[in-house]
């Protein structure tokens, strides 16, 4: 009798970390959501930059993503809407725990007036097609942190995320 008990105890236990382990894994291996907010003050090239912009990013196991982002920038005075998705693939890399990420490409929408050149200046990582280095760390079970290789880029609130 104490060895049936015993077996199925430790069923108990085993399914349990079994089901615990599928339902709360890590999320950055397994798709997941997340949103972020975005402020920064930059004083760069005699230029005083504002950045308000909240993000929402869809990570994929298959190693794509997308970031929306909605705000403004504004640039000596000068206020811009912010209104564009930016899609992005992401690989591992031969470095512990980083990945290599790669901004696709970008949907603009007729809202969005930020110059170009100030976009890829001041806000985007690295520009469309150069391979940069990232890293998710797992701050708590509904914050996750997304850095790359030198340089915070924000904090992201799980939203949701699928098994």
């Amino acid at each position: 009798m104490k060895k049936i008990i015993f077996a199925l105890l430790a069923i108990f236990l085993i399914c349990s970390y079994l089901f615990y382990r599928h339902h709360f894994t890590v999320p950055s291996k397994q798709p997941f959501r997340c949103d972020a907010q975005l402020i920064s003050h930059i004083e760069r090239h005699n230029k005083n930059i504002d950045i308000n912009l909240f993000s929402s990013i869809i990570f994929t196991i298959r190693g794509e993503g997308l970031l929306e982002m909605t705000g403004t920038y504004t640039q000596d005075n000068q206020q811009y809407l912010v209104n564009r998705k930016v899609f992005f693939t992401h690989k591992h890399s031969e470095l512990n725990g980083m990945q290599k990420t790669t901004i696709s490409r970008e949907v603009v929408t007729p809202s969005d007036n930020v110059p170009e050149e100030s976009w890829q200046k001041y806000i985007l990582p690295d520009l469309p097609g150069v391979e940069f280095y990232t890293e998710l760390k797992e701050m708590n079970k509904n914050a996750v942190f997304f850095q790359g290789l030198s340089n915070p880029f924000f904090v992201c609130v799980l939203s949701e995320y699928h098994d």
